[in-house]
């Protein structure tokens, strides 16, 4: 849906459909708006604070559709939110408190949420959904607890709110808690702020620990023993923070947490943005143990059909985990082909459920979060049996199955195999409990297989005991791997030690290649002899695996950057991988990817096929060839253009492109593509529905010749108009632009802007909403024309006043200009300005706060009125004394001017205007000026 229909009005648009609690028209609206609330956000506050107004924005938007409110024009009054929003960021920065309240501690309530629902939906994509979802509030909800005072109590019930799908801040959230409105909008965003701290402080300690020894000393020992459900409180979580700015591993760690915070407490909170990377972000982050998560990118050969009946028995085993986790051990290939397939949907589902596996309990019975939790490996005394973990504080110990976790060096995901059931040994004053009756509420995997009538037996057969076996490919260039017999997907960067049961295993890294070992009964690894060199190690408890270096030579094709399946996106001068023998592909941000093999000595080979895209065969170096493509676009009217996967090099209007065969898009900077082909012979083809927008189909050319739209604004003051993405051309009031077909909007030099679209077929089209501000639907010329707002400023004294982005005329007491709706300002010579808003049906709208600065809401008149201040500069004995917009005064005599709130120039130095109409200037001018706090400014000399 476009920013055309965002607008719309009728009873099928989307404001519509918004006002009625439609969740699919806010995710819509948050894809058409956010990425714009962002850019206009970027230039006027702090870059750390961008993601959170940008959110603020969408929630108060939200908010006023649930409230009632109804814009003519959506984008325009969503303009005004964010400049409000602004302004009274700037004010709290400017009065932000040192201290908080001294109020006692009060732990934020938690919601109740229709996401604590266990049954689990039918669908792979709708149950990583609420998978994600359950975990984002959950870990929402734990950073919570580091709040205090007003701040607890004040976020505890926004989240509360927004539990319930009720964006409530601002005033309702003041009523619901009993707060003035100004303490909770200033504690609103303070908490906002330090939740993010919070949440990021309490993912770097749930998933850090691996890595950093001194992150682990920070930590209580009940905390390291359960690191997923860990709590951080307030003092804690600042050390947390304090030393990851300093800690080489926890840094990184802590810039992806921060990200993802900002995401968390933005859209994921929210819940608009289901887009697949952000629901990647959320999946790696929240609880994938960040660092650990799949590449969910380039990863290599696409399904078969045998591969989609076996999704097809990874969604059937979906409900029960016992055969899930078995799936992922059996197939680890498989897992890795479907989230490539899958997009993180269907995959990061299966994934989810394997790594959650060791605490299942979230989705059938969710324990206390109290709960105790006992690391069974360090409670195994010999194989089959386990101590009893020790009971929960005030009350007897809840049963649950016991776990054998793997453990790791590194941050790879090691899913936990089962222990063999038996029978604890009960705590001291503890009754005593069986895992077997644990099992009926808390369901594990089951050892061994019985017909439905046999006898169950009291203690399962045991198991090999696994022996930790260190497992490192960080020579390698791949990002992920995989180990038959051990669930998840490792981290390729780190050394891992796994327990594996003696016998075959397989290593599969993300690209696909797999090398082939045993682990013997003596822990110890045996390989092939042949690929001694690719795999060392052999006879001791270390297998180290090597690859050959492969260089990419890069230098012939046009691309930002360029990758290899399973090796993620290096930086751009990464030119060498170190990879397995076996089968790989090329991969561009736009376009095929190229097939190659690497084979048992290092070198590449490629179908005869490629011979014209690849060289360097039988060589340790993989060349690539694009076809040289022509991009003509002269008649196009944008600043730039680009083709997609390429950046955006310096505007030439001829350029030429280094492409390899495939898909892509011409883009223009306002956003709007179209599609051609390279073809295999190294030509250009495209749609015959394109015919009139590009030429050149068959030949290695392409020329854009865009549509032409006739943009008419003569019914509109202005210094200038232009259509977005077309820059800011010399004024001309009737101007044809050509462009590519799509959303457009004409955006005027004071930042106002009406949506229009341009068809395929050349033709203008807009919202109904707007016909009373533009003409020429169904044609090719869009005449633009503004409301009759009169300005009246006979009560200031500033030799002349205009709206911002109209041009100064003539000083007259009144001015008609014809404005566009949004936000507006009338600016004066000295350079102040007081803002206003011109509504979608032509009226003054302003600030309640502006009201004895400014008349004539709900009026096409807008009057202004100055404070009268004093000029007494008679002490100076100086014949005159010049006023900054004002003019030159006789200073033998006192003036009254009429001033607006702001700073002022009299001769060389400055003084100001308070907003309730008094006088004030910097103490260093106590000697100049006095006065201070009075209608009256007095000149010393």
């Amino acid at each position: 849906m476009d920013r055309v229909a965002a607008a719309q009005g009728n009873d099928g648009s989307m404001v519509d459909r918004l006002r009625a609690g439609d969740a699919a028209a806010r995710r819509e609206m948050f894809a058409q708006w956010h990425p714009w609330l962002r850019g206009y956000l970027r230039s006027r506050v702090d870059a750390g604070d961008v993601d959170d107004l940008a959110g603020e924005v969408i929630i108060r938007a939200l908010e006023g559709l649930r409230n009632g409110q109804r814009p003519e024009v959506f984008g325009a009054w969503l303009t005004g939110i964010a400049r409000n929003v602004v302004k009274r960021w700037y004010d709290q920065k400017e009065h932000r408190p040192t201290a908080l309240p001294e109020e006692l501690p009060q732990r934020p309530t938690d919601p109740q949420l229709e996401l604590d629902r266990t049954d689990l939906p039918d669908q792979p994509a709708d149950l990583v959904f609420q998978l994600s979802r359950q975990h984002l509030w959950s870990t929402v909800l734990d950073a919570a607890r580091g709040l205090d005072g007003d701040m607890a109590v004040i976020m505890g019930e926004h989240l509360r709110q927004a539990g319930q799908h009720r964006w409530v801040v601002g005033t309702e959230l003041a009523r619901a808690v009993g707060r003035p409105v100004d303490v909770v909008n200033r504690q609103f965003n303070r908490s906002h702020r330090r939740m993010r701290d919070l949440v990021t402080a309490l993912m770097i300690a749930r998933t850090g620990q691996g890595d950093c020894a001194a992150l682990v000393g920070l930590l209580r020992p009940e905390q390291r023993l359960r690191p997923n459900g860990l709590v951080l409180d307030a003092a804690q979580a600042r050390r947390v923070l304090k030393h990851a700015k300093a800690c080489r591993a926890c840094a990184p760690r802590a810039r992806q947490a921060s990200d993802l915070s900002r995401w968390a407490l933005g859209p994921g909170l929210v819940g608009l943005a289901d887009d697949d990377d952000e629901r990647r972000r959320a999946i790696a982050g929240l609880f994938l143990r960040t660092g650990e998560a799949p590449a969910l990118g380039a990863v290599p050969a696409p399904l078969t059909l045998a591969d989609v009946r076996a999704v097809d028995r990874v969604r059937a085993a979906l409900p029960r985990f016992d055969g899930l986790v078995r799936f992922v051990q059996e197939h680890p290939d498989l897992v890795q082909r479907v989230v490539a397939a899958a997009g993180g949907a269907a995959a990061a589902a299966t994934i989810v459920l394997a790594v959650l596996a060791q605490d299942h309990r979230d989705l059938a019975d969710p324990p206390p979060r109290d709960l105790p939790v006992v690391d069974t490996v360090d409670t195994v005394d010999t194989v089959g049996t386990t101590t009893a973990p020790p009971p929960a504080t005030g009350g007897t110990p809840i049963p649950f199955a016991p776990v054998a976790v793997t453990t790791s060096t590194g941050t790879g995901v090691a899913a936990p195999t089962p222990a063999p059931a038996t029978t604890t040994t009960p705590a001291a004053n503890a009754p005593v409990v069986s895992t077997t009756e644990a099992a009926t509420t808390q369901p594990s995997i089951p050892m061994t297989t019985a017909a439905p009538n046999s006898p169950q037996p009291t203690t399962a057969p045991a198991a090999p005991a696994a022996k930790a076996v260190t497992i490192d490919v960080t020579g390698l260039s791949y990002e992920t791997f995989t180990v038959s017999g051990q669930a998840g997907v490792l981290n390729a960067h780190n050394t891992h030690e796994l327990k594996l049961a003696p016998g075959p295993h397989t290593l599969t890294v993300s690209a696909g290649p797999k090398v082939a070992f045993q682990v013997t009964q003596d822990n110890r690894v045996e390989y092939d002899p042949s690929l001694e060199g690719t795999l060392t190690g052999a006879g001791t408890p270390s297998l180290v695996v090597h690859g050959h270096r492969v260089t990419l030579n890069t230098d012939d094709v046009s691309y930002y950057n360029v990758t290899v399946t399973g090796t993620g996106w290096p930086t751009a001068s990464t030119r060498s991988r170190y990879l397995l023998p076996g089968k790989h592909a090329m991969v561009f941000p736009a376009g095929k990817q190229l097939p190659f093999t690497v084979t048992g000595n290092g070198q590449v080979t490629y179908d005869h096929s490629l011979d014209t895209l690849l060289t360097g065969r039988d060589t340790s170096t993989l060349a690539v060839h694009g076809y040289q493509i022509t991009l003509d676009t002269r008649e196009l009217s944008y600043a730039n253009t680009t083709v997609s996967g390429t950046g955006w090099p310096a505007y030439n209007p001829v350029g030429t492109r280094r492409l390899v065969p495939g898909s892509y898009t011409l883009n223009g900077m306002n956003g709007n593509t179209v599609p051609f082909t390279v073809t295999d012979d190294g030509t250009v083809a495209y749609d015959s529905t394109m015919d009139r927008i590009l030429t050149g189909a068959g030949t290695s050319t392409l020329t854009a010749h865009g549509l032409p739209v006739t943009v008419d604004y003569t019914d509109l003051d202005g210094t200038n108009a232009t259509l977005d993405g077309a820059g800011w051309p010399v004024p001309q009031k009737v101007r044809t632009f050509r462009m590519l077909p799509g959303k457009q909007n004409f955006r005027t030099a004071g930042g106002q802007f009406v949506p229009f679209v341009l068809a395929a077929d050349g033709r203008i089209d807009y919202d109904t909403s707007a016909n009373s501000l533009l003409t020429g639907r169904g044609g090719n010329t869009l005449v633009v024309h503004g409301y009759r707002i009169t300005l009246d400023v006979r009560d200031i004294s500033y030799y002349n006043a205009m709206v911002a982005g109209v041009a100064f005329t003539t000083p007259a007491p009144t001015h008609v200009v014809r404005l566009l709706p949004g936000r507006q300002s009338v600016l004066t010579t000295n350079g102040n300005a007081v803002p206003f808003v011109v509504t979608g049906t032509g009226q003054i709208d302003y600030d309640a706060g502006l009201g004895g600065i400014l008349t004539g809401a709900g009026t096409g008149t807008i009057a202004l009125h100055g404070f009268p201040i004093t000029i007494d500069a008679t002490a100076t004995g100086r014949s005159t004394v010049l006023v900054g917009g004002v003019g030159t005064m006789d200073a033998r005599s006192a003036h009254t001017v009429k001033l607006l709130p702001g700073k002022h120039i009299l001769n060389d130095s400055s003084f100001q205007v308070t907003d309730g109409g008094r006088v004030d200037f910097p103490a260093g001018l106590d000697g100049l000026f006095s006065g201070r706090g009075s209608s009256t400014l007095v000149v010393r000399r």
